[in-house]
């Protein structure tokens, strides 16, 4: 449930690999859309690796002032998947 202004959502590995950068503008209160989704991939489209992520959320205010930045925890279970190429 983002704020109005724009969410940047870092996505890093335990070891400070960042994979992943999602961002999001949201211009009035009330948008209908005010959530997220990670797809669970990295930049490169590949299903990243069930384990522990790290994510840095900062947001901004209509205007480009930072409004705050938050450190959350992920832990992903992915099922197992082969892949053919890599």
């Amino acid at each position: 449930n983002l704020g109005v202004g724009k969410t940047t959502i870092r996505i890093f590995t335990i070891s400070g690999d960042q994979i992943r950068v999602i961002s999001k503008s949201i211009d009035s209160e009330n948008s209908a859309d005010r959530r997220v989704q990670w797809d669970l991939r990295n930049s490169f489209n590949i299903p990243v690796a069930s384990g522990m992520y790290v994510a840095h959320l900062s947001m901004e205010d209509a205007n480009g002032a930072s409004i705050g930045e938050k450190v959350m925890k992920l832990a992903v279970f992915m099922p197992e998947e082969r892949l053919d190429v890599y």
